[in-house]
């Protein structure tokens, strides 16, 4: 492909690699808000950095080079005010992690399943390290890129880029165990598509011996800023089928008037995503209260994260 000549064409070359764009932001970012803002910034920056383009038209590895530099200065500009939290939580937490990084939101998997999913523990382990390690772990890691060209792509010296990757994927080992973060199916398969429709109708139903049989007796219940009725700056957490119970009363007490809508309307790193809607009584209209993000263990729920209902637009 020759070197775009009009903002159509240049478009048009981005196309084909727009969704690795996004994830990049994302990972960088923990917010698809975010990474969707700056995905598109980059997009206009391009056009101002054509030149750069070699003849051969190679605009992949210049936007991607161009959303990582970005990204560390607005990490490193952001790192005052997106403080992660000590929420401590079981190690094989994967989706609960997420209460750690109260900006982090999930990313819906693609409809097709072809892309390798980013799990929120993944994330939310990036959001613990400074910026420039986060980028080194994102472009040497998630894009495959080796040292020397991550080191270009963010101005360290070769020994630099090496030595940040190491400290970050130490780093990355203490919190996630594991070095590198593991191969994760996209979508739902048909057991966790099941265990996630029997959790939604059994709150649906209203009665807390059919829910509390979804829940396992360990099970950790988040809830991030703005999310299920949690006002607070920080995030809440449930432990435990008693505590989540007794948390819900209001919506499983015998004759309660309050009434819950579920809907299962999507995946993340291949865990259920499920819009719920709440109504204080039979008069009033159903309102978007929650985007849950189901954790599964067989098919009872073991993890269960609720962010901005606000987020179910991403999943549309």
């Amino acid at each position: 492909m020759s070197r775009p000549r009009t903002r159509a064409e240049l478009t048009e070359a981005v196309r084909p690699f727009q969704r690795r764009l996004l994830e990049l932001c994302y990972r960088m970012l923990g917010s698809v808000d975010a990474a969707q803002e700056q995905a598109t910034a980059v997009d206009r920056l391009l056009w101002k950095e054509r030149s750069r383009i070699a003849a051969d038209g190679g605009v992949e590895h210049l936007v991607l080079t161009l959303a990582a530099r970005a990204c560390v200065e607005i990490a490193e500009r952001e790192r005052h005010h997106r403080q992660v939290v000590a929420v401590p939580l079981p190690p094989e937490a994967t989706v609960v992690v997420a209460a750690q990084a109260p900006w982090v939101q999930p990313l819906p998997d693609l409809a097709d399943g072809a892309e390798r999913p980013i799990g929120l523990d993944t994330v939310t382990a990036l959001a613990h390290l400074s910026a420039v390690q986060r980028a080194c772990i994102v472009l040497r890691y998630g894009l495959g890129w080796s040292t020397p060209v991550t080191a270009e792509a963010l101005g360290l010296s070769i020994f630099g880029a090496h030595s940040t990757t190491q400290r970050g994927r130490d780093a990355l080992r203490a919190r996630l165990g594991r070095t590198t973060p593991p191969s994760a199916r996209a979508g739902l398969s048909e057991e966790d598509r099941t265990a996630a429709e029997r959790y939604c109708r059994a709150v649906e139903s209203g009665d807390d011996r059919v829910v509390a049989e979804c829940l396992r007796h360990d099970v950790i219940v988040t809830h991030q800023p703005g999310a299920a009725g949690n006002q607070q700056r920080r995030p809440q957490v449930l432990r435990g089928h008693e505590e989540v119970l007794r948390s819900w009363a209001p919506l499983l007490a015998a004759g309660s008037p309050v009434g819950a809508r579920l809907e299962l309307i999507g995946s993340c790193a291949g865990r259920p995503v499920v819009l719920s809607s709440i109504r204080p009584d039979d008069c009033s209209p159903y309102r978007p209260f929650a985007l849950e993000v189901l954790g599964l263990r067989g098919n009872r729920v073991s993890e269960l994260a609720n962010f901005d209902p606000a987020l179910a637009r991403h999943f549309e």
